[in-house]
């Protein structure tokens, strides 16, 4: 009797969707911790660029907008070690400063936002799976290559 050929069947591939969820969270947690440890947002601290409060406008202000205020920029650059009055003019002396700056008030932030955003991202996707399934339908019949 003839042996059977075994065809292989073409593998299917997915497109690849980038998760909103993941980032959001990365985004939120990273948020807490330059909040609390750098007086700055997470974009802020990563580039030197803060908004100014009176015009709106964004501008470069690494070294200049204080002394407790920490960014990437000038942690790389020791831009912001000769204007600390703390005990330790180093970054991790103004992280630390930062943090007892704000007392027990600022370390339980930083705790519960590094325990409670994961927390409720995993509580949050079971409950609104059915909601998420519905809208990541329309997002890929749209064409975006994101999901949630």
């Amino acid at each position: 009797m003839a042996r059977k050929r075994n065809r292989s069947k073409p593998q299917r591939r997915n497109p690849k969707t980038m998760n909103l969820l993941p980032i959001a969270e990365s985004y939120l947690l990273a948020n807490v911790i330059t909040r609390e440890a750098f007086n700055s947002n997470p974009i802020e601290f990563l580039t030197g660029w803060s908004r100014n409060n009176s015009s709106g406008n964004f501008r470069y202000s690494a070294g200049r907008d204080g002394a407790t205020v920490l960014t990437l920029p000038e942690i790389i650059t020791g831009i912001n070690v000769g204007n600390f009055t703390g005990a330790s003019p180093t970054a991790l002396g103004i992280a630390k400063y930062n943090l007892e700056q704000n007392g027990n008030e600022g370390y339980m932030k930083l705790v519960a936002g590094m325990v409670g955003i994961p927390i409720a991202f995993r509580v949050g996707s079971k409950l609104l799976r059915k909601p998420r399934t519905q809208l990541n339908k329309v997002i890929k019949m749209t064409g975006l290559g994101v999901r949630l």
